[in-house]
């Protein structure tokens, strides 16, 4: 399949897909998922390959989702079917057979940094920044940050970050094991997290494979609250002026 958001290249047993859409910071719309989709399917049958690795092409893992396309979004019938397909998309990362690792250089905000939670494991560069803004627009996570940053971080730290909306660094992500590591300062985080996939490539991948399986399902919950709250914080009136004031780069003036 030709890619036009995605760059895909092979480290010998590691696929690496890179989000490439630099002028919009990586951020994440319909079309987006659907090639990352089809990219995941298409590593789950090579049987050449072992590892994912996902990262962002310079300046940003990703931003997010896309504000021009959440505002384009017309009708609840729209918003759930786009709710539905990002969920679909995680948990086919979250529940994929081999083991996938982000690799994030620079702003992971959003549905970006609910991207990488849903990867097995996250390593980042110094320059990485961290955070859960949706807040800050007048709706709530709709990718599954109410969930898995809680079982992450903890729900005290998931709770802060959630209701705050506050970005923090790389040091702060790491102490809260939010990331596995921190590249060293002047290596690429790629080549970092393709020698931690270099390492999960000589294990055995049926026993990484069950291994996952094992610890996803003590930990699986349900995503229907955040999708009811998600749906009623994108049709109330305070979204609507959040992601206006987004596009209008001013502050936003709730009125709930």
């Amino acid at each position: 399949m030709e890619y036009k958001n995605l760059i895909i290249d092979r480290e010998d047993s590691t696929a690496i897909i890179t989000l490439n859409k630099p002028k919009k910071l990586n951020a994440l719309d319909i079309d987006v998922i659907r090639e990352l989709g089809s990219a995941m399917n298409e590593f789950s049958e090579d049987k050449s390959c072992r590892s994912i690795i996902i990262s962002g092409n310079e300046g940003a893992f990703s931003t997010g989702m896309d504000i021009n396309y959440l505002m384009d979004l017309d009708g609840a019938d729209e918003v759930e079917l786009f709710f539905d397909k990002i969920h679909f998309f995680f948990n086919l990362i979250e529940d994929f057979k081999k083991p996938v690792i982000a690799a994030i250089d620079g702003y992971c905000l959003g549905g970006g940094l609910e991207l990488a939670l849903a990867c097995d494991i996250r390593i980042a560069s110094p320059k990485s920044r961290f955070g859960i803004p949706e807040v800050k627009l007048g709706i709530i996570p709709g990718g599954g940050a109410t969930y898995r940053l809680p079982k992450i971080v903890g729900i005290t730290k998931a709770k802060e970050m959630i209701f705050t909306g506050k970005i923090i660094d790389a040091d702060e992500a790491l102490r809260i094991n939010l990331i596995n590591k921190i590249a060293e300062k002047d290596t690429n985080v790629k080549k970092e997290a393709i020698e931690i996939a270099k390492t999960l490539n000589t294990n055995s991948l049926n026993a990484i494979m069950y291994a996952k399986q094992a610890m996803n399902n003590y930990i699986k919950v349900s995503n229907e609250f955040e999708k009811t709250g998600f749906l009623f914080c994108f049709s109330n009136q305070d979204s609507k002026e959040g992601l206006k004031s987004f596009i209008e780069k001013r502050k936003p003036k709730f009125t709930n």
